[in-house]
């Protein structure tokens, strides 16, 4: 079982990491015309990041423990993993494409925001757990 503590972590450094994104982004742009920031909608878009940090969190856990350790993955956990990964990288992205972003290419609403932002988390708590239960 993986403690509490190190999805609270996880949660945190995801939550930072996007915190400091927009954070970035607000300081960097020029306002436009009649507001006072240049964000946009889409700049609360962190899935891609997520999911991506997904990837190296496994691929550095399943590395280290086979290097460190020697360590077997357990199959159910890495099946599990990897399909969340798959998930990410194949049908999550044609999915949003189909059905959350209208013919100028911007994003429908805030409900698809944090829908995919909330599966995103799903997948980046999915990889951690696994490289917990390989590594720890």
């Amino acid at each position: 079982m993986v403690p509490l503590r190190v999805f609270l972590i996880t949660a945190a450094v995801a939550a930072g990491t996007a915190i400091l994104q927009v954070w970035l982004k607000l300081i960097s742009r020029t306002p436009r015309p009649g507001r006072r920031h240049g964000l946009e909608r889409e700049d609360a878009l962190w899935w891609t990041d997520w999911v991506v940090a997904a990837t190296f969190a496994l691929v550095g856990s399943v590395v280290a423990a086979a290097r460190d350790t020697g360590k077997d993955v357990p199959l159910g956990q890495a099946v599990v993993a990897f399909v969340a990964l798959f998930f990410g990288f194949s049908v999550m992205p044609f999915g949003l494409r189909s059905f959350a972003y209208d013919s100028q290419a911007r994003i429908k609403g805030w409900l698809w925001i944090w829908s995919a932002n909330g599966v995103a988390s799903l997948v980046l708590l999915s990889a951690v757990a696994t490289g917990v239960t390989i590594y720890g």
